[in-house]
């Protein structure tokens, strides 16, 4: 008796079986109700010699931190949840990608689609959270990033979002994306000891000689850079799209509240989670 054939009152029994070309974008939608439902009954497939060990999911234990602010956005975390969906979450097994931002996971007999990027974003803005002051550090190669040049790159081809940035409202009489990257980068500057503290973002300063031909001077034109040298680790082996670094470090500098404790820690999290 063949064990992957249909229950008699499948939708499938009667049709010829054809062979299932898994290239094709929702062909995994080719399994029937029927065997789902005897997953226990059918025999487990032959493991593959190639595949490396599965990885486990490790519980996340919350540092110890004395800030009321940081106590009260851990507390608020079980409000943003959904009881049932996260169960049945915690249950599922993923079958699929259909694009970049939506994934099947079929969860008891039913195929669910999610929105795995915004998954995603409160996946690791709850890490943020639970490992505040934490982290550890990644360091990046040769001396690290210039920041004010990733942030002038991001807005020469950004240019229609520049409104979006409530911070650079002040400055619009510095029009240009030079002026628009230092005021960022100042702003990353004066709170470079606070984000290397608590969340393993570490920035430091170098200075960049150019020789300078004016007459008017005669000596060496020297800059400060900002280099970014060190982003957080928020789960182990996973490496954020380095295309998205620019647009993160304008975030951080643009879209988070210094002035106060909790907007501060919350939107640090925020912009994490959304890199």
């Amino acid at each position: 008796i063949d064990p992957f054939q249909h229950a008699p009152d499948c939708e499938f029994a009667t049709k010829k079986r054809k062979k299932i070309d898994m290239s094709i974008p929702g062909a995994f939608t080719s399994i029937c109700r029927c065997q789902v439902e005897r997953a226990e009954t059918l025999p487990s497939a032959p493991a593959s010699s190639s595949s490396g060990p599965i990885a486990k999911v490790k519980k996340i234990t919350p540092t110890e931190c004395s800030y009321s602010s940081i106590e009260a956005l851990r507390k608020d975390i079980p409000s943003r949840s959904h009881g049932e969906y996260t169960s049945r979450l915690r249950d599922a097994v993923f079958v699929g990608c259909i694009n970049r931002k939506r994934s099947l996971i079929q969860s008891g007999t039913e195929l669910v689609m999610i929105n795995h990027y915004e998954l995603a974003r409160e996946l690791f803005y709850q890490v943020a959270v639970l490992r505040f002051g934490g982290f550890e550090m990644a360091t990046l190669r040769n001396g690290g990033v210039d920041v004010k040049m990733l942030i002038e790159h991001f807005l020469s081809y950004e240019e229609d979002s520049i409104k979006s940035f409530a911070c650079l409202s002040q400055h619009q009489g510095d029009n240009t994306n030079s002026q628009l990257a230092k005021h960022a980068v100042q702003c990353l500057s004066e709170q470079a000891d606070m984000l290397e503290e608590y969340f393993s973002i570490r920035f430091e300063t170098k200075t960049n000689s150019k020789s300078n031909n004016s007459e008017s001077e005669s000596k060496s034109d020297k800059d400060d850079l900002l280099m970014l040298t060190g982003l957080p680790i928020l789960l182990d082996g996973h490496i954020p799209s380095p295309h998205a670094l620019p647009e993160f470090l304008m975030r951080l500098a643009t879209e988070v509240d210094f002035s106060e404790e909790r907007p501060c820690f919350e939107g640090i999290c925020t912009e994490l989670g959304r890199y």
